[in-house]
């Protein structure tokens, strides 16, 4: 596991000129300024901030003074000062001659412009108060000491709380390191760590309640529980720091409307602020929030289970899958994600029969699932006639996609198309993924993708969202690496029985080794699924185990979980070490269990992120809860050790399972 080390010095600050009162600051630091102006006070109403300058009676600048309407208030780390100091929006008070007139008017406009992005950047000046700004007041009247004027700006962001002023012109008024009163709005912390909040969803399991993490740049991380007649969403992490938010905070509350599914939501923005024009709504393992019209999705990542006894939120969705050796099946972990219960067709070309499937292996960073046919009637695939090619095919490459598309409207037969190979990195520069332009749609998701010559060289992972033709697949070689820490390389197919023959003739060959899966977040309730009798039949838990030696100091094992599908790990891990803490932590995606002399490489995560994702802790001293997942082990098994890499800290040996 890796850490980011930040010093904590503890001092005591006695300081007597900061005096605030509700949102006003008066007379507040100020680290530096070019003048001998005062600043009395800022005050943060609803919409404005406001700061009011005390001017002494003076002679100096001709005995007048005058605040420029290029005058802004910005955040220290909003916008660099010294890059302030360089920009020049002062409008000149002179008229050139007729052959200067473009050359001005070209001035001008690029004055108008920047001041026009000062402008929706919030930090332009936007009046004087009760006088007017670019005019000039007389600052020597006898039997007046000081001349008070009112700056008004855009009201400040809360938690700004180190500002300056600047007039953007030649010789403008400065005031640098303004430190005032503008603390976030507190909002209620439901006092839960992860193990208590999944205790909660579990006994109120109703097909809404989970854990929910976003697709959007900031993953929020949150849980939905019921609170009486209303749910509530709880802040549990993201991706974007944000040290004004800690784990447990209410994040917002859903009203339900008329329609099932569907909620009026309050909703605290990252600032604190509520905004009560959001709606959510829930479908399946997903939820949707709408904040100004715009729309952010989430996946459900937690229970895995579904919602029995709540009929009316049952749910089935499809993708496509194919075969490898031995009964076991690719697809996508996010086609198999939260489903209850599995089932294959077309296995042989037979749409007739359904077959249970359970799941052997997830890699959830590269959204990749491995299958095995668990059904009593299942009699195997037969000879597989492509080949896993590992190595990197080539940009303008012809390739092809097998798959189930779309089967509510375009039915369930197999589904072709073709393009090419058009980058060799996917979304973003992710060396994982080809780019393709064959056309894919929902329900290709775990489809192969094969090259001219009938090679397996992908499986299908996503559409480019607003592009035309703009497909991924995730490389072989990264499924490679999960069939090998999970069951065995020998499961791969390694004879192609197409090469040569035309593209009607190899599609006639393989479809029959393309499947579509049907998911379901209610259990089966068949009774001729099977599981290996090597593996754990049941789930079993191991309360704090012991463990013989281990140099990881600040961390400890609470329980192992030996399922049928998996070996979990939960760890809890406190980011204190003596006057210093740890900022972030990850984990790496080669830890793995040893087991009898076998390695079984992590598939998964709960709680933290794989590295280079971070997961960064809220204060010091923190405790966080993190479940590391494996493929399953036998029943026979009486001790493992967990390594996270030779160099890594994180090293348990001897952790007694039996």
């Amino acid at each position: 596991m890796r850490f980011k080390r930040l010093l904590v010095v503890f001092s005591v600050l006695a300081t007597c000129s900061l005096m605030a009162f509700a949102q006003t600051t008066y007379q507040p630091t100020v680290k530096s300024q070019n003048n001998n102006c005062i600043i009395e006070k800022v005050q943060l109403t609803n919409n404005e901030t406001i700061v009011t300058i005390k001017v002494p009676r003076s002679r100096q600048w001709g005995g007048w003074v005058r605040f420029s309407s290029a005058t802004v208030l910005v955040p220290v780390d909003a916008w660099s000062i010294n890059d302030a100091r360089r920009s020049n929006l002062g409008i000149p008070n002179f008229l050139p001659s007729s052959e200067y007139a473009q050359l001005y008017a070209d001035a001008i406009r690029r004055i108008r412009e920047g001041r026009e992005t000062m402008s929706k950047a919030g930090f332009l000046i936007r009046s004087l108060g009760a006088d007017q700004l670019d005019t000039k007041y007389k600052i020597t009247g006898k039997g007046r000491d000081f001349y008070y004027f009112e700056l008004h700006f855009d009201r400040l962001p809360h938690g700004c709380e180190n500002v300056y002023i600047r007039e953007l012109e030649d010789g403008g008024f400065e005031w640098v390191g303004i430190q005032i009163n503008n603390p976030y709005p507190s909002v209620p912390n439901i006092g839960l760590n992860e193990v208590q909040i999944k205790q909660k969803i579990d006994s109120q399991n109703d097909g809404i309640v989970g854990i929910y993490e976003g697709f959007s740049d900031n993953k929020y991380k949150l849980a939905c529980i019921k609170d009486g007649d209303e749910y509530k969403l709880i802040y549990m992490g993201s991706q974007e720091t944000l040290n004004q938010w800690q784990f447990g905070d209410l994040k917002a509350i859903l009203r339900a409307s008329a329609t099932p599914g569907f909620f009026k939501v309050n909703w605290y923005m990252a600032d604190k602020t509520v905004n009560a024009d959001v709606y959510a709504m829930f479908e399946g393992g997903s939820m949707k929030i709408v904040i100004d019209g715009d729309e952010d999705g989430y996946l459900k990542m937690y229970p895995t289970s579904s919602n029995i006894g709540n009929p009316s939120l049952a749910q089935e969705w499809s993708g496509t899958g194919f075969a490898l050796n031995n009964g076991y099946i690719v697809t996508n972990y996010h086609v198999i994600e939260n489903a209850k219960s599995i089932s294959i067709q077309g296995i042989k070309g037979d749409f007739t029969s359904k077959y249970n499937a359970t799941v052997i292996a997830t890699d959830r960073y590269n959204d990749l699932a491995i299958l095995q046919i668990s059904d009593n009637n299942f009699n195997g695939f037969g000879a597989i006639p492509y080949k896993v090619k590992t190595s990197v095919s080539e940009v303008g490459e012809e390739v092809f996609v097998l798959g189930y598309p779309l089967t509510s409207t375009m039915g369930d037969e197999i589904k072709l198309t073709t393009g090419v190979i058009s980058s060799k990195t996917g979304f973003q520069g992710d060396v994982s993924l080809y780019q393709i332009s064959a056309p894919i749609q929902p329900g290709n998701s775990g489809g192969p993708l094969f090259d001219n010559k009938g090679n397996l060289i992908g499986v299908v992972s996503a559409k480019h969202k607003g592009a035309e033709n703009v497909g991924y697949a995730i490389k072989t070689s990264y499924l490679k690496n999960l069939v090998e820490s999970s069951t065995s390389t020998s499961i791969l197919p390694n004879n192609n029985q197409v090469v040569g023959q035309p593209l009607t003739g190899k599609v006639k060959r393989l479809k029959n080794y393309v499947f579509m899966i049907t998911c379901s977040n209610v259990s089966s309730s068949s009774t001729n699924s099977v599981s290996s009798p090597s593996f754990s039949t049941s789930v079993r838990t191991i309360e704090n185990p012991t463990v013989s030696r281990t140099t990881a100091e600040r961390a400890k094992i609470k329980r192992v979980i030996l399922a049928k599908d998996y070996t979990a790990i939960e760890i809890t891990s406190n980011n204190q070490s003596g006057n210093s803490y740890y900022q972030w932590c990850n984990i790496d995606r080669n830890t793995y269990i040893l087991v009898n002399g076998t390695r079984y490489t992590l598939t998964r995560t709960d709680g933290i992120q794989i590295a280079p994702e971070k997961t960064y802790f809220s204060y010091a001293g923190q405790s966080i809860t993190f479940t590391l997942y494996f493929p399953p082990i036998s029943d026979m098994t009486t001790s493992i050790d967990l390594i996270e890499s030779v160099d890594s800290e994180w090293k348990f040996y001897g952790i007694k399972i039996r």
